[in-house]
């Protein structure tokens, strides 16, 4: 089922954003009960292109896909989630998705589902408690930022450097890496 909120991002018509949002999401879905990866962006391609716009773009067709499944792992998974990053194309994403299922099917560790244990009594606390809490949580979320832009700016600056535009590749790394906080901080406020 698609979220209010992605339904809210995808009205706004911001491709960028939208493809910002899938890719966080395809970091979730690794452990989610159920892929909704495929749903989302039905929805969202669907919507872009009533407007005359699209999710996808062109595939570049340098990818490390390859199609023996038994040769799948961890890695490739890694290496397809950045090249779809840089080229967000159709293909690119069925292909991650191929990868997702069969790395979930053949029980890898990293691809299964996780059970968030139930709320307690004792997890309920009361208001005076819940400020400071608040308080902690929202200096927590603002270090994720930090965090985030660091990370992606790092990864960012690896890869650019790998394909020449250094520079490109960190300021990109950062915005995703922003978005990726951004909308995990959001996500987790619901």
């Amino acid at each position: 089922m698609v979220s209010q909120k992605f339904k809210t991002v995808v009205q706004d018509l911001d491709v960028a954003k939208i493809q910002s949002h899938i890719l966080v999401d395809i970091n979730l879905d690794r452990n989610r009960e159920s892929f909704l990866l495929a749903e989302y962006a039905a929805y969202a391609d669907s919507v872009l292109a009533s407007n005359g716009l699209s999710l996808f773009n062109e595939d570049n067709k340098d990818s490390r896909f390859i199609s023996d499944s038994n040769s799948w792992d961890k890695k490739l998974w890694t290496d397809l989630r950045i090249e779809l990053e840089y080229n967000f194309s159709r293909k690119r994403f069925n292909n991650i998705v191929t990868v997702m299922k069969h790395l979930r099917e053949s029980g890898h560790p990293d691809f299964q589902p996780r059970i968030k244990p139930p709320k307690s009594a004792a997890s309920s606390k009361n208001h005076s408690a819940d400020s400071s809490d608040s308080q902690s949580s929202s200096n927590y979320n603002r270090n994720n930022f930090g965090l985030g832009a660091l990370g992606g700016g790092l990864a960012g600056g690896v890869l650019g450097k790998m394909v020449g535009v250094t520079f490109g590749g960190v300021v990109l790394g950062v915005a995703v890496g922003l978005a990726a906080v951004y909308y995990l901080n959001q996500r987790n406020d619901e």
